[in-house]
């Protein structure tokens, strides 16, 4: 995930960050590093052991939320490849996509201009 997000581009990340992150209140600024919480929590999760065996309950729980922790990092990746994507289809076909950049309408060329 951080590999992802450090080889992205700033357009790529202003549109993770305008898509796939939660909207701001009272129009304040995004964040800095809008991955914080999520690499802070998995920091966390790498200081914590894991329940004993004698509670069954809790080792299922801790094994949910690193799961879920997981899939979350995943999602981000994916998300920031996606929008790498749609940047390179832009350069390469020119249609616009949802990328600060790279988002201009296309525009068709004049049906009632002569042909040359």
């Amino acid at each position: 995930m951080k590999e992802a997000w450090e080889s992205s581009k700033s357009p790529v990340q202003q549109a993770f960050q305008k898509h796939f992150t939660p909207s701001l209140e009272d129009a304040k600024e995004p964040p800095e590093d809008p991955l914080a919480t999520i690499s802070d929590h998995v920091a966390k999760m790498r200081e914590c052991k894991i329940p004993s065996d004698s509670v069954v309950e809790a080792r299922r729980d801790f094994a949910l939320h690193l799961q879920l922790l997981r899939d979350i990092c995943r999602t981000v990746t994916l998300r920031l490849e996606e929008l790498k994507w749609l940047v390179y289809m832009n350069e390469e076909f020119d249609v616009p996509v949802p990328v600060p950049g790279h988002d201009e309408p296309y525009s068709y060329p004049d049906l009632e201009a002569p042909v040359a």
